[in-house]
This record gives structure tokens, C-alpha cells and sequence, in this order.
């Protein structure tokens, strides 16, 4: 299991929303997903999602990319962390 921080250089919440709503147009499943987190406010949020493993994470990540790119955002550089716990109370 993985910790995926996201910090984007500069992404507004309405640019977030415009995104989500892309991969979820496109019929992404994200498969392993098992948390996601967007918080933070103006231009300084963060998103941080916890998944199965590396590898559905990465088959997210080959859908997400583009869709960032052309919204005309950086592409996004994940801090990827393995998890030691994760607990849902």
C-alpha cells in the first residue's frame, strides 16, 4: 500500500473540480484507490490519496496526466511513500 502528497505549483479548486470532472467523465475506475484528500484553499491546495499498490496507482496516474496537461497545468510530481498502517475508524 502507497501514499501518494500532491502539491501542485499552482492548481485553484475549481481547476481540481474541472479535472475530476474529466476522469470521471472518462470513465476512470480508479481501481486501489482506497482515500482521497484535496485540502487547502486558493491556489495552495494539496491532494493526498492512499492506494493498493504503485501499479494502480501508475494506470491512474497514465489517465490522469494528460487530462492535467491540457487543462495547462505542470504535470504533477507525487511524493510516493509507502504505507506502515492504514485505518479507517
Amino acid at each position: 500500500m502507497i501514499g501518494v502528497y500532491i502539491r501542485p505549483a499552482s492548481m485553484t479548486p475549481e481547476q481540481y473540480r474541472s479535472i475530476d470532472a474529466q476522469v470521471r467523465a472518462a470513465g476512470v475506475e480508479p481501481t486501489g484507490m482506497k482515500l482521497h484528500t484535496c485540502f487547502g484553499e486558493d491556489a495552495g491546495i494539496a491532494i493526498f490519496d492512499v492506494w493498493e499498490s504503485q501499479e494502480e496507482w501508475d494506470a491512474f496516474a497514465a489517465v490522469l496526466g494528460p487530462i492535467v496537461a491540457a487543462a495547462g497545468l505542470e504535470p504533477l510530481q507525487p511524493m510516493i511513500v509507502p504505507m506502515i498502517t492504514f485505518e479507517v475508524p
